[in-house]
């Protein structure tokens, strides 16, 4: 397992953050959750960036995530897990919040969240025009 240090010599500093993916959510954060029951780690992590922080409404969230209301309101067609137990899975994903910044972490949703912000505030993309893309694993962009 190796931890990532991130400089950032451009901007004459340096700071030491680690991205939490689910093998450092699983040993790293999943242990100082309190309380997290018999939940499966894997779920829970699937649900915190599939729909709590990693969907599109997320995106322009003060927090960066749904409100527990947002979420627990999802429909079982969109979001099938935790359908009676959605109050306990966001207790936990601040919890998660908690201990990952307590840690100096962040996730693929802070990156994309930060991508996202910075374009909106510059009027959307100005780089090298692009003419098409290819998206693999299109069924995630279903929202």
């Amino acid at each position: 397992e190796e931890e990532e240090s991130h400089a950032n010599e451009d901007a004459g500093c340096t700071w030491n953050k680690t991205e939490v993916n689910y093998d450092i959510f699983v040993s790293k954060v999943w242990p100082d959750i309190r309380s997290h029951g018999e939940f499966n780690p894997s779920l829970i992590w699937s649900e915190i960036v599939s729909f709590i922080k990693g969907s599109v409404g997320s995106l322009d969230k003060p927090d960066g995530c749904l409100t527990i209301d947002e979420y627990t309101k999802l429909g079982k067609k969109r979001s099938p897990n935790f359908v009676g137990s959605r109050a306990e899975v966001y207790r936990i994903f601040l919890e998660y919040e908690r201990v990952r910044k307590s840690k100096s972490m962040y996730d693929l949703c802070d990156v994309v969240r930060h991508v996202y912000a910075g374009m909106k505030q510059m009027g959307g993309y100005v780089g090298v025009p692009i003419h098409s893309s290819y998206v693999d694993e299109v069924q995630d962009f279903t929202e």
